[in-house]
């Protein structure tokens, strides 16, 4: 079950969207369904990335890992600006396997995740998308000044305007 597919879970990451935004959400989706499925899916294998580590939390890192994973526009982005998204998977596992693992519990998100998922749904309707898709999650990391992936996309020089024009339509 992804971490981040219902209203409660969103209430725990401190994300709350208005009534008005609720009630349409609902209306038009059966749910709180803001996150497509292909992002849904990047957020459940940032759990399950979190989990092969031995973490009890969702960083950043575990993030962009996931994403880096399965090609979608966030990745096809990512090579354009001559990234290579295999090798920012392997950095950045290498990186938290030096990181301590902890057992017990339930998989926690630090702050600076929760900051992105919020800039990732701020983009996702400052851009007019009815629902939060990986180039918006990328977006959301670029944005936020703090963490691993920030740290190792900045490195890259990915930044929100190569994200911006990766996702505009070419006419």
């Amino acid at each position: 079950m992804p971490i981040f597919a219902d209203e409660e879970v969103l209430k725990q990451a401190s994300i709350v969207l208005t009534e008005e935004e609720s009630v349409e959400q609902r209306a038009s989706k059966g749910h709180l369904d803001v996150f497509s499925k292909t992002a849904q899916d990047i957020l459940a294998a940032s759990e399950a990335e979190a989990r092969h580590l031995h973490h009890d939390y969702v960083c950043t890192g575990h993030l962009l890992m996931a994403l880096a994973k399965k090609a979608n526009t966030a990745t096809n982005i990512m090579k354009n600006a001559g990234a290579n998204p295999k090798r920012i998977q392997k950095d950045l596992k290498a990186q938290m396997k030096k990181e301590h693992a902890v057992v017990g519990g339930g998989i926690g998100l630090t702050s600076v995740v929760k900051e992105v998922i919020q800039t990732s749904i701020d983009e996702a309707k400052k851009l007019g998308s009815e629902e939060v898709l990986p180039e918006h999650i990328l977006l959301g990391l670029v944005c936020t000044s703090d963490g691993m992936a920030a740290n190792k996309l900045k490195n890259l020089e990915i930044t929100p305007e190569i994200i911006y024009y990766g996702t505009c339509p070419t006419t």
